[in-house]
């Protein structure tokens, strides 16, 4: 009998501690080198689970699993360096990036009536690979490696942290929770922060 009644009271008592959600949005701005070059050449989105879990004094620990994924594309000009003239270079790239961002952070809620404001702040790790091909075109009777023209293929992938900062708005439907957020991240690379538009659902 008293195990029954703990296996009957869990679920309750555990919806006190921790919550479940999903998250997803938009980001904005260039998601990596800050080249000019180098631009987004699809939609860019994030989505993924959540999971908070309830400290005291209106503080809670949130964490996160959000997946990305984006195409990039270059397309520049390059001649190398010689104490005489030679030809350009073009090189047309694209790349195939998939990224997971694993963010944890404290998470503070206002005591207000209604609608909760709430600011937080943590850590963003970033872990990220893409497929690349490279084309690159030789003017002028050049040549790129043994051709004029020829095509490469590689793989890279990449590991990446730093911390980020956020608010927004909560409103509460009973055990449902929505929230929209805006969220900054800043990783360890040149010109890699990001700014998410984000809208979150938790139970």
């Amino acid at each position: 009998m008293r195990f029954l009644l703990v296996f009957l009271l869990l679920p309750a008592a555990w919806g006190q501690v921790a919550t479940f959600g999903v998250k997803g949005g938009v980001p904005f701005g260039q998601p990596a080198d800050d080249f000019d070059h180098l631009k987004i050449n699809s939609e860019h989105w994030t989505v993924g689970p959540t999971v908070e879990f309830h400290l005291p004094a209106r503080f809670s620990l949130e964490l996160g699993a959000l997946y990305s994924g984006y195409n990039v594309r270059y397309d520049t000009n390059i001649s190398l360096v010689s104490p005489v003239p030679l030809p350009y270079f073009r090189l047309v790239g694209h790349g195939d990036t998939k990224a997971w961002d694993f963010p944890a952070a404290i998470k503070y809620r206002f005591r207000t009536q209604g609608v909760t404001p709430f600011v937080l702040g943590g850590v963003n790790y970033r872990r990220e690979s893409t497929d690349v091909r490279v084309t690159c075109t030789a003017e002028d009777g050049g040549h790129c490696g043994s051709s004029i023209a020829y095509t490469d293929r590689y793989s890279t992938s990449q590991d990446r942290v730093g911390p980020t900062f956020g608010g927004g708005l909560e409103w509460r439907f009973g055990r449902l929770r929505a929230a929209p957020e805006f969220r900054y991240t800043r990783l360890n690379r040149t010109g890699a922060n990001q700014f998410n538009l984000l809208f979150g659902l938790s139970f």
